[in-house]
């Protein structure tokens, strides 16, 4: 978008270690919106996402959340 790459997420769900599913996560309660060049877009927020990220294993992701949920 504009330049900007961006991820698409739809309904999240983790599988639970005894291989249920866990509840449908509510993703209208961890959006905000951001204004880029005049429009209005719904991001997720970076604290949920760092969240998310640890419980999918994505240290890589988490690693970069962390250092910038630190500093801002």
């Amino acid at each position: 978008m504009n330049g900007i790459q961006v991820e698409i997420i739809g309904d999240m769900q983790h599988r639970l270690a005894d291989g249920t599913w866990e509840p449908l996560v509510d993703m209208n309660v961890f959006k905000v919106w951001i204004t880029i060049d005049e429009l209005r877009v719904p991001v997720m927020s970076l604290a949920f996402l760092y969240k998310a990220y640890q419980l999918l294993g994505r240290a890589d992701k988490v690693t970069i959340l962390h250092q910038w949920l630190q500093n801002h």
